[in-house]
């Protein structure tokens, strides 16, 4: 007969807190990466990244707005269709 321990809520909390500071550095590491490549194949300098930053962080409000509504997946992915037309989904069909 196995037990079944139930966590409790601070413990529950703290995973959670872990989970969002690994989503945070994860985040920042790949927009880290994306500045990289901004640089070496088009040669942005500070003031170009800086300026991608301060519109990401723009996009990502305006986009928790849309989660609010439940049509942020739908815009995002028609804002990115508009770049790319041949894009069919946000994700990779495993995180779907």
């Amino acid at each position: 007969m196995r037990a079944h321990i139930r966590p409790t809520k601070a413990q529950l909390r703290q995973a959670e807190e872990v989970c969002d500071l690994a989503i945070a550095k994860a985040t920042a590491r790949y927009g880290w990466l994306v500045a990289i490549q901004l640089n070496e194949l088009y040669g942005f300098g500070e003031k170009r990244i800086l300026k991608l930053i301060e519109g990401v962080n723009r996009d990502a409000e305006e986009f928790a707005r849309l989660r609010k509504d439940g049509i942020e997946e739908e815009e995002l992915l028609h804002r990115v269709q508009q770049i790319i037309p041949s894009v069919q989904r946000l994700y990779p069909i495993e995180c779907e």
